[in-house]
């Protein structure tokens, strides 16, 4: 049974690998851009979603659209010779972004992000200008820099000198030191 599963996750490995590029032009011919493409499934009952957006955003008709499209083009393929179900619709917030626009969209909204270098951090997108982007504070109420604390040391009950518990902010990043980001919903 183990080999059955790692024959299935290296089919679905080469099959998305193959279809990518594919799904991807396919979405820009339908005025949209590509932000996830992901199948699962058995070779008998595959499930592709295909996650689509544009910088104005994309309704919920334009994904119909795609819909219809991208069915026809894969079956013109012939990508999926047994049954598939194909499900296309806008990331959500939970998607990392990827493209400038997608951050642009998001100013004054909260940002987790995972730098090249491994760094992880937070802060509130407050710019993006070119492929760069300005992250403030994290914190609602408008700091605008990070604060210097004082962390008591448990050894000796006294204040350890004072280090920086969160980033300086401003920070300006480009767009392509950043690993991984994800908006983080706030209630």
């Amino acid at each position: 049974m183990k080999d059955l599963a790692k024959d299935s996750a290296k089919d679905i490995a080469q099959l998305h690998s193959r279809l990518h590029p594919i799904v991807a032009e396919c979405c820009l011919q339908g005025g949209a851009y590509l932000v996830a493409l992901e199948i699962r499934g058995s070779r008998e009952r595959r499930i592709v979603e295909i996650f689509v957006d544009k910088p104005e955003g994309i309704s919920l008709d334009e994904c119909g659209e795609l819909s219809h499209m991208l069915g026809e083009m894969l079956e013109e393929m012939n990508a999926f010779p047994m049954a598939y179900r194909l499900e296309v619709s806008s990331p959500g917030v939970e998607r990392p972004l990827q493209y400038i626009w997608q951050f642009e969209r998001n100013v004054g909204r909260l940002l987790s992000a995972e730098l090249a270098d491994g760094t992880s951090l937070k802060g509130r997108i407050s710019a993006v200008e070119g492929d760069v982007i300005t992250l403030e504070s994290p914190a609602k109420n408008g700091t605008k820099n990070g604060k210097q604390t004082k962390t008591p040391n448990a050894l000796s009950n006294q204040a350890a000198p004072e280090v920086s518990a969160v980033p300086i902010f401003p920070l300006t990043l480009p767009q392509g030191t950043i690993k991984r980001a994800v908006v983080e919903l706030e209630f």
